[in-house]
């Protein structure tokens, strides 16, 4: 059994979707393999120190929503946009933690350990090391990410095509994208799906009011969409097809917004407020972890019609929850869904809007979706997830 090393200086909290498959990745390795090292901030982590810094990344969950807790990390996300925006200093930053990474981790990999790539950080070339790829949205959608990403990304990935390292996908369409694009051959990539954390599990009023009651929301009275403010979740779909619902019908169950800015966002972000003033969208923002479990259960359905994912996340949240789904009828979220959540075409805001209508009015078919996504979501654990993972780690 090969020790494994991870890199988790770029991971920091709040966690988001590589941060999350992260941590909850290496907590569930902690459970099924015992030579893990974890590299932080200069530092070595392993055991009990492990487990203590993992707890770290879950601990700001109980005070985010405080005021002052809020403004440090929006202070944060600006101070770190604006560094970022200084010229070079992200290619800078990342070759100095590459280099870093590389020095402490050269006397362990000396003696047989084997590195796993979380973060695109380090160098895919080499045998030894495993890379997870998450998604090709640098490739199928670059207009929604900044420019320096995408060149980043573009630079990262012609390496890892002409290495040999193992790579990791998190959904077989991700796999098939990377095979077509780059004609990375297919006996280099397994697919290791992601899976729910379990505390996203059906709950009663009384389980969610709390939470809801904090939010001026009432139990399924609402229709949820958790996503990034970013293009390529296709929220203006999601504002259209909502504003398609008769007045009535909007009032009933407004639509409730959870999620943190993102780039390329300023017309979307307008659009909300407006909607937001007039009673009929609750934007929340960023929420913390504690809390979504309760918002994904107290709502009565959940719309989720990404133009693009890796794998989708949310989309197995909301039907591990009890809740209901629409979602896009193509790549990773048709194949996570697999028939268990209505399928739309993502492209078309009637098409949406009426089959949100159906899932608000008929029991039956409520019910059926909301049945029919937990026995779907089932088939993913974080135990099977790292199970998978540990026979690649073998295989090396």
């Amino acid at each position: 059994m090969n020790p494994i090393i991870y890199n988790l200086n770029n991971i920091r909290p709040p966690l988001t979707g590589i941060g999350r498959y992260s941590i909850e990745l290496i907590r569930e390795m902690q459970i099924q393999r015992s030579n893990l090292t974890v590299i932080k901030n200069g530092k070595f982590h392993t055991g009990t120190n492990l487990a203590s810094l993992l707890m770290h990344f879950d601990a700001p969950a109980k005070n985010q929503s405080s005021p002052s807790h809020v403004g440090h990390l929006i202070s944060a996300r600006k101070l770190r946009s604006i560094i970022g925006n200084i010229p070079l200093s992200r290619s800078i930053y990342r070759e100095l933690d590459s280099h870093n990474f590389s020095a402490l981790s050269k006397p362990l990999i000396a003696n047989g350990a084997a590195c796993h790539d979380l973060n695109y950080s380090l160098s895919p070339k080499d045998s030894s090391c495993v890379s997870t790829v998450y998604d090709l949205s640098h490739v199928v959608c670059p207009e929604t990410h900044p420019t320096h990403r995408v060149n980043y990304l573009n630079s990262y990935f012609e390496k890892l095509r002409s290495g040999s390292s193992k790579i990791i996908t998190i959904s077989n369409a991700v796999k098939s994208q990377l095979m077509d694009h780059y004609g990375i051959s297919n006996n280099r990539i397994d697919v290791t799906h992601l899976a729910a954390d379990s505390s996203f599990h059906p709950r009663t009023a009384q389980d969610c009011h709390s939470t809801l009651e904090a939010h001026a929301l009432s139990y399924k009275k609402y229709v949820l969409c958790v996503a990034t403010l970013e293009p390529r979740k296709n929220l203006s779909a999601v504002l259209s097809a909502y504003q398609l619902l008769d007045k009535q019908v909007q009032q009933e169950f407004p639509l409730v917004m959870v999620g943190p800015l993102g780039w390329k966002s300023s017309a979307l972000e307008k659009r909300i407020r407006q909607l937001n003033d007039s009673g009929v969208v609750k934007q929340l923002g960023f929420v913390s972890q504690g809390s979504l479990p309760f918002l994904y259960s107290g709502a009565t359905s959940f719309v989720y019609p990404s133009l693009y994912e890796g794998f989708g996340l949310p989309l197995l949240e909301a039907m591990q929850s009890g809740c209901p789904c629409i979602t896009s009828n193509t790549g990773a979220l048709a194949e996570v869904s697999n028939g268990s959540a209505i399928q739309v075409d993502p492209q078309k805001s009637d098409d949406i809007a009426q089959q949100l209508n159906l899932l608000l009015h008929d029991p039956d078919v409520h019910s059926y979706y909301v049945s029919a996504g937990q026995q779907r979501a089932s088939n993913f654990t974080w135990a099977k997830t790292a199970s998978q993972t540990c026979e690649i780690y073998d295989s090396l």
